[in-house]
């Protein structure tokens, strides 16, 4: 593209910019930091006059995300500034350079804010906010795992019949970046080992034998990154004493608790699968019954009770009372549409 061409674009999509009074940045309070080492990454939006905006949510190869704030306060000019402000975490080492965002943008011209069919002059527009460039450096020693733990582990008992089983439960508190407990495992000669449960501080684990065993002591060695250091956790070992019982009584206990856990997954399953179709069907309902609305009154008494669930949908709503006749119909179909995607 010749340059004049190239230059008079940035001039109008500035001049947009200027006219409708608002920018878009991201800004990350560091640019150099280890694997699993937290920063704080901000989206700002500042605007003077906009009708709607939505900002998507970031994601970046190599990192992860969690919101930790999202607000929208106006200062003493009139012009508003919403902040987004996300828990940025790597994990990979390398230079990186992060796409914003984008932030999308429906504006009405100033001089047509006061006309009666001023939705004829809506806008719509993408922006986007100067990428971020961020360095991120290898954890020492080749370790994967940072940040301050604390490990433990307990049984319900540890003297069982045969066929009998053992509940174990590991517990990692604290912070960094370990997503899941999945890499803890339990390998344990002459035991059948069932994984209960699982989260993002507690494992549970059923363990099942005829024969005397030994829960092995768990370990985990990670970055320190307060003391700067490599630290290692090591749980307590438990041995488990197994008084042998009739062969008959030992494959029935066996059967009978993993027919158990097999019936009490499917009871889940079916729980869930009933619940999902109850909600679906409900919703179903419920749209048909906006379609039915010929007035902007009918309308308005349907949806009124569903303000505060989604922000695109109240303004929605709060549009509704002021509508024209000729935008009633385009209106409902945009709620109807909205109403969809909750």
């Amino acid at each position: 593209m010749p340059r004049f061409l190239t230059s008079v674009m940035l001039l109008l999509l500035l001049g947009s910019h200027l006219c409708y009074g608002y920018t878009f940045s991201m800004s990350c309070n560091k640019t150099a930091l280890m694997v699993g080492q937290k920063a704080e990454l901000t989206l700002t939006l500042r605007y003077t006059h906009l009708e709607d905006y939505s900002i998507d949510e970031p994601k970046f190869e190599h990192f992860s995300t969690t919101l930790l704030e999202d607000t929208e306060t106006q200062d003493a000019n009139h012009t508003w500034q919403v902040t987004q402000r996300y828990a940025l975490t790597p994990q990979k080492a390398g230079t990186f350079t992060l796409t914003s965002p984008t932030a999308h943008l429906e504006s009405i011209a100033p001089k047509y804010q006061e006309r009666y069919n001023r939705n004829k002059y809506l806008v719509k527009t993408d922006i986007q906010a100067k990428p971020l460039t961020l360095n991120i450096s290898p954890l020492p020693q080749g370790l994967k795992v940072t940040g301050t733990y604390t490990l433990s582990t307990e049984v319900d008992k540890q003297k069982v019949k045969a066929g009998e089983p053992v509940h174990f439960t590991l517990h990692l508190k604290g912070e960094g970046n370990i997503a899941d407990l999945s890499f803890f495992t339990l390998v344990i000669p002459h035991t059948t080992v069932y994984e209960i449960s699982t989260s993002t501080n507690k494992k549970e684990f059923d363990i099942v034998s005829d024969h005397n065993y030994t829960i092995p002591a768990l370990s985990l060695q990670y970055y320190n990154q307060s003391t700067q250091s490599a630290e290692l956790l090591a749980s307590q070992a438990f041995g488990i004493e197994v008084t042998t019982a009739p062969t008959p009584q030992k494959s029935k206990a066996k059967v009978l608790l993993i027919l158990l856990l097999i019936f009490s997954g499917l009871l889940y399953y079916l729980y869930r699968l009933f619940s999902s179709l109850a909600h679906l069907d409900k919703k179903a309902m419920f749209i048909k019954v906006l379609k039915k609305c010929k007035t902007k009154d009918e309308l308005l008494a349907k949806v009124a009770p569903y303000l505060g669930k989604d922000r695109g949908l109240d303004r929605l709503i709060f549009r509704v009372e002021g509508v024209e006749n000729s935008g009633f119909k385009a209106l409902k179909k945009e709620i109807l549409k909205q109403f969809k995607s909750l």
